[in-house]
């Protein structure tokens, strides 16, 4: 097969990844699915994605998706697979109308039970899109799962393997009883449903052309300290020696990132113990690129900057993607949230970090991707430039302002340079109406007509009144945190 292109999808607030394997003529041979959800950004976001897996599997001469993986039950990780199988007829089906779409194997985690959402299942739904004649094509992951068990290497074996690419289960269906963080607990306490549910994602590892993707679901600090276990053993590191990109755990969430419920009695021995937890998988992964899918100024408040930073630390110096308004510094945009703790850019001259939390659109040379591509309507000051350093006003002007959100596609092809290109863009945030744009945002976006000084517009309308949306995580600002973790941020090799 000549390359495999991963796919992260622009679903809004939500995740999905589709992978497809190409022949010599550029043609899909084989495709997975890897998690496909969106809420409460469906307006916007989320039923173009599925519409595009649609019209990309109808080009294949009967369509097929080799392997689905779902990470876990969340509804934004699962709840677009319906609106994709609207698309296609059942392989059962003895009068299509359709084009026939067939799943050959499903792997989720988590518990079936969940996977109910009001009136679907969505377990059973993609169930009876299985071959005819086959039994069910749904496979459970079992509890405390990976690919990479026991000191026997010869007996590792990928979950799936179509072509040359291979899918891993580095760690899946984890409790935190079984990771030995937990054992150090002083208080017993038991995690809540909802940091259960996201702490047994599966954790994937896809592997083509001798490099590597890491995907990650909604996994939570104690999935990514039981990762570091399985990762520690020998025979695992030449598993992981060039991973091209990794997804960040949960959209880039801060407090799911460096949660270890249950892990310490004390507070502040627990908040080190996360770092460390957190460096440690970055160091076992070395990501070459990152990327995270998440809403427009969603409420949840990720991706995070701090876990942006964190994940970078062994990213490459290539420039995959330049924006074409950005040509002459070989940059792209990408929307973080930024917490007011990371106030000052030490060793930059210019310009501060924002003062207060919130949504700031940044401007990188270094391989930062997320879903959530640029907000042209930021207010008075909110211009950052992540990294290099130091920050610098620009004036930048535009008939049409930058995509707000892109689909992001990483391409491996032997032989060939690999590549990050944006396989498509959306503006349709702009089209909304006035009271949907205020209602997501809390304040409307400019007319495109405006010019642009990055960080404030030349309008002279006052900005309307309403706070941002109030985030369901909370904004780790504070004394007690020290500096900044954008602080001190070095220009990445």
């Amino acid at each position: 097969m000549a390359k495999m292109v991963f796919v992260v999808l622009d679903v809004g607030q939500g995740t999905g990844n589709f992978v497809e394997l190409r022949d010599d003529a550029d043609q899909i041979v084989s495709a997975m699915l890897i998690d496909l959800g969106s809420e409460g950004w469906k307006r916007i976001a989320g039923g173009p994605s599925a519409d595009y897996v649609a019209t990309r599997l109808q080009t294949m001469a009967k369509p097929t998706l080799d392997a689905v993986f779902l990470s876990h039950s969340d509804s934004d990780h699962i709840n677009l697979l319906k609106k994709l199988l609207e698309h296609f007829d059942k392989p059962s089906d003895k009068a299509p109308t359709k084009p026939v779409l067939t799943v050959k194997k499903v792997w989720y985690g988590g518990d079936a039970s969940y996977y109910k959402k009001g009136k679907t299942n969505y377990l059973t739904l993609v169930d009876e899109y299985k071959p005819p004649k086959s039994k069910s094509i749904l496979t459970p992951c079992k509890p405390n799962a990976t690919s990479f068990a026991g000191i026997d290497t010869s007996k590792w074996e990928p979950l799936f393997t179509v072509g040359d690419a291979k899918v891993w289960l580095i760690a899946g269906n984890t409790t935190a009883e079984n990771v030995q963080l937990y054992k150090k607990s002083k208080t017993g306490s038991k995690a809540p449903e909802a940091y259960a549910i996201n702490t047994k994602s599966l954790v994937l590892l896809v592997t083509y052309d001798n490099s590597q993707i890491v995907v990650t679901g909604d996994a939570t600090g104690m999935t990514l300290a039981k990762c570091n276990e399985i990762m520690e053993q020998a025979g695992v590191p030449p598993y992981l020696n060039d991973v091209f990109s990794l997804t960040l755990p949960h959209h880039g969430s801060d407090t799911t990132t460096y949660s270890l419920l249950g892990a310490t009695g004390k507070k502040r021995n627990r908040e080190e113990l996360a770092e460390d937890n957190v460096a440690d998988f970055v160091n076992h992964v070395k990501p070459k690129t990152i990327s995270a899918s998440a809403g427009e100024r969603s409420t949840f408040r990720h991706p995070s900057s701090r876990v942006i930073d964190d994940f970078s630390s062994h990213l490459t110096g290539t420039v995959y993607f330049s924006d074409s308004l950005l040509t002459k510094e070989e940059e792209h945009f990408y929307t973080a949230f930024f917490a007011a703790h990371a106030k000052k850019l030490k060793g930059g001259t210019v310009s501060d970090w924002p003062s207060k939390s919130g949504w700031y659109t940044a401007r990188t040379k270094a391989n930062i991707f997320s879903t959530d591509y640029c907000d042209a309507s930021q207010a008075t000051g909110d211009f950052v430039v992540l990294p290099p350093v130091p920050a610098a006003y620009n004036k930048l002007k535009w008939a049409t302002p930058p995509a707000r959100a892109v689909a992001w596609g990483f391409t491996l092809e032997p032989t060939k340079p690999r590549q990050i290109t944006d396989i498509f863009r959306r503006s349709d945030l702009a089209a909304m109406a006035e009271e949907d744009v205020i209602a997501l945002i809390g304040r409307p976006l400019p007319p495109p007509e405006e010019e642009f000084v990055w960080g404030r517009t030349v309008a002279t309308v006052p900005p309307p009144s309403g706070a941002r949306p109030s985030g369901a995580e909370p904004v780790r600002d504070g004394a007690p945190w020290g500096p900044g973790p954008l602080d001190g941020l070095r220009q990445v090799p």
